[in-house]
């Protein structure tokens, strides 16, 4: 008797997953299959670093933005931690107000390499892979030779 029962339980349970599958299908191909390439299409065709000027410029300037950068995160985690989460973004937007009709301000090389590889059109790739970690290196040696200095500095509120 506990079989039968148990059987009928079974069905039921065969039935209401196959209504859900069924019912659930469309939104699952939309969402797993049509969602993504349309995102990926979007993303390619809006976010694309185009460089408006020459290599050395894009350079240079993707190296200095990428150590303001840095150095905005290292001094205000170290000096205003409670200022981080308006320090940071902020720094970000300003930096891609300033370089996007430039360089098309990728301070970040994922954000250039993928679209640029998969867009199948990149000049001067080689740029933004270099440039933000040179920069970064950059603004942590002088965010230590800073703080170097700092620590060697006598305190003026220290009593001898």
């Amino acid at each position: 008797r506990w079989i039968t029962h148990l059987d009928d339980e079974i069905t039921n349970h065969e039935k209401a997953l196959t209504t859900v599958v069924d019912q659930a299908a469309p939104q699952l191909v939309v969402e797993v299959g049509i969602g993504p390439i349309t995102a990926a299409a979007f993303y390619i065709a809006w976010t694309y670093t185009t460089p408006h000027v020459g290599a050395g410029s894009v350079f240079l300037l993707e190296a200095v933005l990428s150590a303001i950068f840095v150095m905005v995160i290292l001094q205000s985690t170290k000096k205003w931690p409670r200022e981080v989460p308006i320090a940071i973004p902020l720094t970000l937007m300003a930096i891609h107000f300033a370089a996007v009709p430039l360089t098309g301000a990728s301070v970040n090389p994922a954000r250039t390499l993928g679209p640029g590889i998969i867009g199948g059109s990149a000049p001067d790739l080689w740029v933004y892979p270099i440039a933000p970690p040179v920069g970064a290196g950059v603004a942590w040696l002088l965010y230590r030779l800073f703080h170097a200095q700092e620590a060697a500095a006598p305190d003026p509120n220290e009593r001898s």
